[in-house]
């Protein structure tokens, strides 16, 4: 089993995995051939050519790409799709081999369905366009983010590019056979989160009320200016009057 991960399509992702695949098997014909070479036992004549035996099999191999992107997935998964047939003979077209790709698209997969820190992953995942959800299901499921695995965390951190939670991992203290404890992480980030927003909303306010004290006071509204410096619910109607959200 070989994964992909895409946070973006890929219209030739069909040919992609396809090379990886016949990569592995030229990898595992190579390694025939080599003990063959290095052992023996090759019958004279058509095996010996070959360089294998007839009945020698190899392992298959199958892609699973992993899409964690915004949205469906609606690039091509066969290989026929990325292929200009246009003019081609219809027997000649049903000759053309396929090649089909399967694409697992985290957003809608259910967390519930899944014992492992997939469960974690797709949780978190799902909940990717909110650090608040984000933060809330973590709350909810404290007890196993306390028992998460290293790599669960790390890929987690990865895919939703949580740069500044990958940074708390070293502060995390591991539990014996049982993973990190990541709470201490979790619960750092999520109150520097906070403050963060706290700091957003306390400028974004500045800036809301600056426009307005300049356009009152370039309108002469001088009186009305100093009450939307101190008066909250003057100043309230004012955003509303001049339109400022």
């Amino acid at each position: 089993m070989a994964l992909e991960n895409q946070d973006e399509e890929n219209p030739y992702m069909p040919l992609r995995c396809l090379e990886y695949d016949v990569e592995d098997l030229e990898r595992q014909l190579r390694h025939l051939k080599r003990y063959y070479q290095r052992n023996g036992g090759l019958e004279p004549g058509k095996e010996y050519l070959c360089g294998i035996k007839g009945t020698d099999r190899l392992v298959p191999t199958v892609t699973l790409v992993v899409f964690h992107g915004k949205g469906e997935w609606k690039a091509a998964t066969g290989l026929q799709e990325i292929l200009d047939t246009s003019g081609m003979d219809d027997v000649l077209s049903r000759m053309l081999a396929d090649y089909r790709i399967r694409v697992l698209n985290l957003a809608q997969l259910e967390e519930g369905n899944f014992k492992t820190g997939l469960r974690e992953l797709v949780g978190m995942f799902k909940r990717r366009d909110s650090k608040q959800e984000m933060q809330k299901y973590y709350t909810k499921n404290r007890e196993r983010f306390r028992k998460m695995d290293e790599e669960t965390y790390d890929v987690i951190c990865a895919i939703l590019k949580l740069d500044a939670l990958e940074k708390k991992k070293s502060g995390c203290c591991p539990q014996k056979k049982e993973g990190f404890n990541m709470c201490k992480a979790f619960d750092d980030w999520a109150k520097e989160e906070q403050e963060k927003g706290r700091k957003e909303g306390r400028k974004e306010g500045e800036i809301r009320l600056g426009m307005l004290i300049d356009r009152l006071i370039g309108e002469g509204r001088t009186a009305d200016a100093r009450k939307a410096a101190t008066d909250l619910q003057a100043r309230r109607r004012l955003y509303q009057e001049y339109g400022i959200g």
